[in-house]
């Protein structure tokens, strides 16, 4: 049954509703213009006010594919949102066309070029400040225009510049494009278009060139009647410029009409250009006009108004039936003719076989395809009491019908009754008890034919399907397999659908895990049956690996660009999820493969003497490979594959080959990098295939082939003696170079021309960056010569490309070689100090690194699916990576500071602009508590040696309760805790103004258990804390009598370890200076301070026990008697004939506190101390703090007469 009603709708997702869309909610007023895909017409929303701009595109002419592309287009179109592109409203379709509803500008930039010939320079200047704007949103979100013009150019009712006419020309095959101008010339095409090259986003600033110089001048750069002139004009010529033309935009235009594409003016230099900088007030005018007018508030208003009149719109529906147009442009529809008899089988039959028209007359005619679809309806009594007949007839009816339009080419749409019937059919019969073979196959035959073109459902469709798959495989009556072969051939037109829409049918696989359709799949590859020489019995294995291929390496569908740390666009959508048809589909073919023993049957087929078989066999070896590393493991052991496949890897220019080729490499880059082992046994093969790689990578044209053999080199060098080998072939100046050409290649030539990936659309997920291998392959050969091979790298300028193509836009790296490269950036930048400051002084490397850990980018490695080196773990190595790097180059320039004050000055700078010590709190909770560590350690850097870092460290929540907790639980590694408490100590000791931080994150309990700690390190750390917590004020002294830490405090005094016991008197010091309100619960401390000034300490502990006796009667005289009592002033006197300076300054400080009190300047005389003041003032005349001190004393003594 043909689709005559409106096949898709108006999804907007923007406010949860859904509307079904079609003509009919339209009035289409008038034609106002031909796009380069269409008709553009005038309209207006029925019912409402609502202008709008129609824009018709025809489906004939083009494929299965190309609509599909186009509908994903579209998708993708509706979600942009910026102030300068016309907004996308609505979208539907019919058989014949496409119709896409944009907002309705008032006028094309061309009608202004046409009466005003030129426009006044600070025009020009607004107008290109909106196209940059524009343009840059649209190759951020990988869209290139394709067809800049002023045609394309609208202005807005508010005057605003709006590209319209972008994105379509990416899936339109190129006789369905039109890159002229309105005049039928090349005008406004870049150098590279109009001679057919390769081309990427440049050449849409191209064209912004052309289009600005015409705006300013009055007429195009190039400019002539003759069409081939013309070409050679903008190919050869130079632009010459007008002397009116301002330096500021004559050095744009020069930047943007370079011939050379890598030369032209590019993202991002050219946002921050004179000529479009924007100023402040520019800024700020625009930001202001956006909220009151977001770009998705229009599309909100419309939503709005069309739901305010759907009511009525479906009343008046129900009062007259809706008859769709079949042609979105029509303005007569025609009505159904509805047949005067009853139309028989025999008369369809009769239809078909009339002349060769009947199968096109069947397929085109709604009430034959709809009686024969509800005639095979059928039960198995009906079928066996008086259907029979009639079922055949229906079904060969069918089947000769579909068979005859596909070897026509044609380009029926079939409705989804037929496929449904097919498998309800199927269903009821494949499992019957009874012979129904011709049935049966005829069913099958029509199906195949129809699955291309009539799923409307098609997770219904796969449930179905798969469900009987294990019926078909077994079915009993049939010799010579033909009901087993069309099965397979069905599997393999469905597995090209699944691989179209991966997400929307991942649910429909998790539900039938439980059935046996993969072990069904397998059971077709029985080596016994491979070796026949039955020709219908090798028709089903070859049928069979055809449609294996098909379902577990999908090569049609969306594939998502790698995630990369260094584009802050290049991220995946919040909607895509895990996907799971990787276990669903490729794990269960792995496991029913080795549970059924296919490798010798796969072994026979991958050298089959069709080169599609042996295509298609390495394409499922490569994929079960992948996905299963038992499999990997068994295709290891068998010496016999691997020499065959290592065969294959060898020059080549045949198209057909060189594919075998790629796959073939790619399958030994798995199978040794799970089975290392195995490389040592293959002996001269090893040579061999090390010799063919080298010559493919110095003189092959296939750039693809080139990455997969470094790749495949890469795997071999885990072997110390190939990579010797290895080394010496490849790493030469010619080798080099090489690989340097290699790094420098412009892959985006790849997407631009959808070059399938030789792994597959990977169910939208590629497994395999082009430049894997290399980075693979110098972390290998950096293993071994370290510091050497390094220095080579980046004297030979091999680094700097390396460096150069990680910053670039088709990186092409999956994530397991990102993880590669910031490896090797390690290992390169500590190599020596030169390659650190080359690092360093690159700020765009360390800008980059910082932007990897915002949000943004970690979501798209943590949705890339595990299976791909993506998610949760993967997420954690990617954060300690990227920060254990950035803490390296941190810690050289400080190291380095006083070489280079200005390299630690900058890079401070710019990771406190960057905010990078926010993105690292808030991404240690990705992290695993191995690298929590590191994360922290780096973090504890920062706050250590900047005060700008400090403050950020607490304005991103630092010290919230649960944060810091976390970080000093007593259960942590001891490293982890002292990072934490060394943190606590710096931001206590900086300000009394983050007590109350402190104390509100309850960490009292903590610094209990951490007082007793087992580590000495842990233990002298809290000390130092407690000390800082103390050091402004006494804000923590009544804490700290509370939760009773006061005598762990004083045992720590006591310590084994000598630290502890210098920071423990550092906190009583300070505990008992600001008041003495803790003096009696300090009281216990007096005699393990006054032993620490008799032992044999070291300067700064007898400074600090010095110091905290004298702070004990620094505010009152109540412990006054128990310090005379243990000899206190005695030891501190003592302390006085030491050679420790400090001690001794501190302890003749600490001796005037005491004689603020009569008993003590009692003591002291009977010490004789004047005598001993006298002798230290005359030794100590140039220091005046003695001096001072030493006055003060004697002032107190004098007082005093026995």
């Amino acid at each position: 049954m043909l689709k005559q009603q409106t096949e898709a709708s108006s999804s907007n997702n923007h406010t949860g509703k859904t509307y079904s869309s079609s003509i009919d909610d339209y009035h289409v007023l008038e034609l106002i213009g031909e796009g380069s895909f269409g008709k553009v017409f005038k309209g207006r929303r029925k019912f409402t006010s609502q202008i709008v701009a129609m824009k018709f595109i025809p489906k004939k002419g083009k494929n299965e594919k190309e609509l599909y592309n186009l509908r994903q287009e579209i998708n993708i179109l509706k979600k942009l949102n910026h102030e300068n592109i016309v907004l996308m409203l609505d979208s539907f379709e019919t058989k014949e066309e496409f119709c896409v509803v944009m907002e309705f500008a008032q006028g094309e930039l061309f009608e202004i070029l046409e009466d005003d010939e030129r426009l006044p320079e600070d025009v020009v200047g607004k107008i290109a400040k909106q196209l940059v704007r524009a343009l840059h949103y649209l190759h951020s979100n990988r869209i290139i225009h394709r067809d800049m013009k002023p045609q394309n150019i609208l202005i807005g009712s508010d005057g605003a510049i709006k590209l319209c006419d972008f994105g379509f020309a990416r899936v339109m095959s190129c006789n369905t494009m039109v890159l002229t101008s309105i005049k039928g010339t090349p005008l406004y095409m870049a150098p590279e278009l109009v001679q057919e090259q390769p081309y990427n986003h440049t050449a849409d600033l191209w064209s912004l060139g052309v289009i600005l110089y015409e705006l300013v001048v009055g007429k195009p750069p190039f400019f002539t009647n003759n069409f081939f002139s013309l070409i050679q004009f903008i190919v050869k010529d130079p632009v010459k410029y007008p002397p009116y033309i301002s330096p500021p935009m004559k050095s744009f235009l020069r930047g943007l009409l370079n011939k050379a594409p890598k030369q032209r003016l590019d993202w991002p230099k050219l946002l921050d250009h004179p000529f479009v900088r924007e100023t402040k007030e520019e800024k700020e005018v625009r930001e202001r006009m956006l909220q009151e007018n977001i770009g998705r508030k229009r599309l909100e208003m419309f939503e709005q108004i069309v739901a305010l009149n759907r009511k009525q719109t479906d009343e008046k529906s129900k009062k007259k039936p809706k008859t769709p147009a079949k042609n979105l442009t029509q303005t007569r529809v025609k009505k159904k003719i509805e047949p005067k008899q009853e139309i028989s089988i025999t008369d369809i039959e009769a239809t078909l076989i009339k002349d060769e028209t009947g199968p096109k007359t069947v397929m085109k005619n709604v009430e034959y395809l709809d009686k024969l679809a509800n005639t095979i309806k059928v039960s198995q009594t009906a079928f066996k009491t008086k259907s029979t007949k009639i079922v055949q007839t229906s079904l060969k009816i069918l089947a000769k019908a579909l068979e005859k339009c596909e070897e026509e080419d044609s380009d029926n749409l079939i409705d989804a009754n037929v496929v449904t019937s097919l498998l309800a059919f199927l269903k009821e019969f494949a499992g019957a008890k009874f012979d129904t073979k011709p049935t049966v196959q005829d069913a099958l035959i029509a199906l195949h034919f129809a699955l291309p073109y009539g799923i409307e459902n098609i997770t219904s469709v796969i449930a179905d399907f798969f469900t009987i798959l294990p019926a078909l495989v077994d079915y009993r009556y049939d010799n010579t397999l033909s009901v087993q072969i069309y099965a397979m051939k069905c599997l393999k037109e469905l597995s090209i659908k699944i691989g179209f829409v991966p997400f929307q049918t991942s649910q429909v696989f998790e539900s039938l895990k439980e059935l046996q359709w993969h072990d069904a799949v397998c059971s077709c590859l029985d080596f016994k049956i491979v070796k026949t020489e039955k020709k219908f019995v090798q028709h089903l294995t070859t049928t069979t690996i055809k449609a294996l291929a098909e379902l577990v390496h999908p090569v049609e569908g969306e594939i998502f660009q790698f995630p990369s740390i260094f584009q802050t666009e290049n991220t995946l959508s919040t909607e895509i999820v895990e996907c799971s048809q990787d276990n669903t589909i490729r794990g269960a073919i792995a496991k029913a493969a080795l549970k059924q023993n296919v490798l010798p049957a796969l072994s026979e087929l991958f050298t089959h003497q069709e080169a599609n078989v042996r295509v298609a066999t390495l394409r499922t070896i490569y994929q079960l490979c992948r996905f299963s590393t038992d499999f990997s493991h068994q295709m290891s052991s068998d010496i016999s594959s691997l020499q065959s496949l290592i065969s294959l890897v060898k020059d080549t220019t045949d198209i057909k080959t060189m594919y075998e080729t790629e796959l073939s490499a790619l399958t030994l880059s798995i199978i040794f990098k799970d089975s290392p082992k195995i490389i040592s046994q293959l002996g001269k093969d090893n040579d061999a295939l090390i010799g063919n790689c080298v010559v493919i990578i110095n003189t092959s044209l296939d750039e693809r082939l080139k990455c997969f053999c470094v790749l495949l080199l890469s795997r071999l060098a885990q072997d110390s003696a190939l990579k010797k080998r290895i080394i010496s072939e490849l790493f030469t100046p010619v080798g080099l170079g090489k690989i340097n050409d290699i790094l420098i290649k412009d892959f985006s030539i790849y997407q631009l021309h959808e070059v399938k990936r030789v792994e597959g659309s990977g169910f939208g997920f590629p497994d395999v960056g082009l430049l894997d291998g290399i980075i693979m392959l110098f972390n290998q050969v950096s293993e071994l010569w370290n510091a050497s091979f390094n220095n080579l790298l980046v004297k030979t300028g091999t680094w700097k490309s390396v460096c150069e193509r990680l910053k670039s836009s088709d990186i092409e790296l999956s994530p397991e070689a990102v993880l590669a490269s910031l490896k090797l950036m390690y290992d390169i930048a500590t190599c020596n100090s030169e390659n650190i400051n080359n690092l360093v002084g690159d700020m765009s490397i360390v800008r980059a690194l910082i932007q990897a850990l915002k949000d943004k980018i970690l979501q798209s490695f943590s949705k890339w699916p595990v299976s791909r080196n993506g998610g949760g773990l993967y997420l954690s190595n990617l954060i300690n990576a990227t920060v254990g790097f950035l803490h390296l180059l941190y810690n050289q320039a400080s190291i380095q500071e006083k070489e280079n004050e200005k390299l630690l000055a900058e890079l401070i700078k710019i990771m406190h602009k960057e905010e990078l010590v926010k993105y690292c709190i808030s991404n240690l909770e990705f992290v695993s508590m191995d690298n929590f560590g590191s994360s922290l350690n780096f973090l504890a850097s920062m706050v250590l040696t900047s005060n700008y870092f400090t403050k950020q460290y607490i304005k991103y929540g630092g010290l919230q309760p649960e944060f810091v907790q976390k970080v000093i639980d007593p259960s942590n590694p001891p490293s982890i805790i002292m990072d934490g408490l060394s943190i606590l100590s710096q931001i206590a000791r900086m300000s009394k103004d983050y007590y109350k931080q402190i104390h509100q994150a309850k960490i009292y309990t903590f610094i209990k258990e951490l007082l007793r700690h087992r580590e000495s390190e842990v233990r002298a750390k809290v000390c130092n804390l407690i000390g800082n917590m103390c050091r402004h004020s006494a804000f923590f002294y009544e804490a700290l009598e509370q939760h009773a830490l006061i005598p762990d405090l004083i045992q720590r005094c006591k310590d084994m370890d000598a630290n502890t016991r210098k920071f423990a008197c550092f906190a009583i010091g300070n505990a008992c200076f600001h008041n003495n309100n803790l003096y009696k619960p300090l009281a216990p401390c007096i005699p393990p301070l006054i032993e620490l000034l008799a032992e044999n300490s070291d300067e700064k502990t007898k400074a600090n026990a010095a110091g905290a006796l004298g702070n004990l009667v620094r505010n009152s005289n109540e412990l006054v008697k128990d310090l005379l009592k243990s000899g206190a002033i005695e030891a501190l006197v003592k302390t006085l004939h030491d050679e420790n300076s400090s001690a001794k300054k501190i302890a003749l400080f600490s001796l005037g506190n005491f004689c603020q009190y009569e008993e003590c300047c009692v003591v002291l005389k009977q010490l004789n101390f004047e005598k001993t003041i006298a002798e230290i003032m005359v030794k100590s005349q140039d220091d005046a703090g003695v001096q001072k001190y030493c006055s003060r004393i004697q002032a107190n003594l004098s007082k005093i007469t026995l």
